[in-house]
């Protein structure tokens, strides 16, 4: 999506959170609070002192949610794409390994990668973002770090954020893929529940992948919002 921001006039700064891409891999949990920390700390370290746009995708939508309400001031507006936080479709798998202790993080090590694989083949991606995820599979770390965000930030309720949102009236824009199977569209009422204010578009034969499937179609909903 950076080069539809960029020729509309943003200057984008993009990053990878722990355990992805090219960040460290901590071990330990991964909460909201802990992804909120590093946001703070690399806007600090870039010494970016005036208010941004954040934008969240999935789980990223539920950082910085959070964010925006215990920094409001460093914060002018919050693009979401396909939030994760209030309403988000788990498989059986991925609930097991949450739930066992132990034998959970067996499952994830052995079966996740290999799943994650399997639907690669069964929805294809494009060559750049199936080398990245084949990239991140081989990363040690990575899984690890994702089934701590399933436990922890994914498994956090955003709903007191987004309440706290409309009321200090920071502008929000939300954007859903209307044939998403991991975010349901019923999480867009859910929002508007939460916060009146939000202003909603949809891309209409997109799924829960839309920035990479649909980038230009997903920065026009959400200036066009």
């Amino acid at each position: 999506m950076i080069p539809f921001l960029t020729a509309q006039g943003y200057r984008v700064l993009s990053y990878d959170l722990y355990g992805r891409g090219f960040s460290d891999a901590p071990s330990g949990a991964q909460n909201i609070a802990f992804f909120t920390r590093q946001l703070g700390e690399l806007l600090a370290d870039q010494e970016i002192t005036d208010a941004v746009t954040l934008m969240g995708y999935s789980m990223g939508g539920s950082i910085v949610a959070e964010y925006a309400t215990v920094h409001p001031d460093k914060v002018s507006h919050v693009f979401l794409v396909a939030p994760a936080g209030m309403q988000t479709r788990s498989t059986l798998f991925d609930l097991l390994c949450c739930v066992l202790p132990g034998i959970g993080d067996w499952m994830h090590a052995s079966f996740a990668a290999g799943r994650v694989r399997r639907g690669a083949i069964a929805s294809p991606k494009p060559a750049d973002i199936a080398g990245m995820q084949a990239f991140q599979l081989a990363r040690r770390g990575y899984l690890p770090a994702v089934l701590a965000s399933q436990r922890g930030a994914l498994s956090e309720s955003q709903s007191q954020a987004h309440r706290t949102l409309g009321r200090l009236g920071i502008t929000v824009v939300a954007v859903w893929g209307r044939l998403d199977k991991t975010i349901p569209l019923s999480a867009m009422g859910k929002l508007s529940e939460l916060n009146r204010d939000v202003r909603h578009d949809e891309v209409m034969d997109a799924g829960h992948a839309l920035p990479y499937t649909h980038p230009a179609a997903t920065v026009k909903a959400l200036l066009d919002a």
